[in-house]
């Protein structure tokens, strides 16, 4: 059988009630998804057929949060020194520069612009490829266990007073706590191990959440 799959891994979204509690209580890396494209998190509750209005509605909260999102992107700044490493120090001129990252938000209008029918089945989609994305975040517990760790991060996203917290930052975002999807691999390391493992993690994926 060719088809991968983690019997340890377990995956839950927290628009659930008591989702939580499935969590395990062990440490292990963990990692948050965005929903932002899920029907739930653009307005469409309900499991019927959604109205021109509720649809138009949904458009808009699908392209601001989407935006949002991606405006995470372009707020972050690099500064650095350029010179000419072929000269002498003092020969070549120096420059302290910053750069920001250029987002293009073209790509987004597309969809916005699709038929009721079609755009539905677009958001449907997305909702169903969250793993194939990048986490928002990824992180490791060793004192805390996962469940302890995401009850935490909840608790600093509705206090909303701790600048350095994921949870601040994913409300300065404008992502909803229902918006969030909670992934982990429990383990057994308590060591450095869990270390270099969120380290490897951060090279691979370089969430934009994340700051250390």
């Amino acid at each position: 059988m060719s088809i991968l799959t983690s019997k340890n891994a377990v995956t839950v979204a927290l628009a659930a009630s008591r989702s939580i509690e499935e969590i395990p209580e062990m440490p292990g890396v963990y990692a948050f998804y965005s929903a932002i494209t899920s029907r739930r998190a653009i307005g469409l509750y309900s499991g019927g057929v959604p109205t021109a209005d509720e649809i138009a509605r949904a458009r808009k909260i699908f392209s601001r949060k989407l935006q949002a999102l991606l405006a995470l992107r372009k707020a972050r700044a690099y500064s650095g020194e350029v010179k000419d490493p072929s000269r002498g120090v003092h020969l070549s001129p120096a420059y302290d520069v910053t750069l920001q990252e250029k987002v293009s938000l073209d790509a987004i209008y597309p969809i916005l612009e699709l038929d009721d029918d079609t755009f539905i089945k677009a958001v449907d989609l997305l909702e169903e490829t969250f793993f194939l994305q990048v986490p928002v975040y990824f992180g490791i517990t060793k004192s805390q266990t996962l469940r302890d760790r995401c009850r935490q991060h909840r608790y600093d996203f509705r206090a909303y007073n701790q600048n350095s917290t994921f949870g601040f930052r994913a409300r300065e975002a404008g992502l909803d706590w229902s918006d969030l999807i909670f992934s982990a691999c429990p383990s057994k390391a308590y060591g450095s191990e869990l270390v270099q493992v969120e380290r490897i993690m951060h090279l691979l994926t370089n969430p934009i959440l994340s700051l250390r």
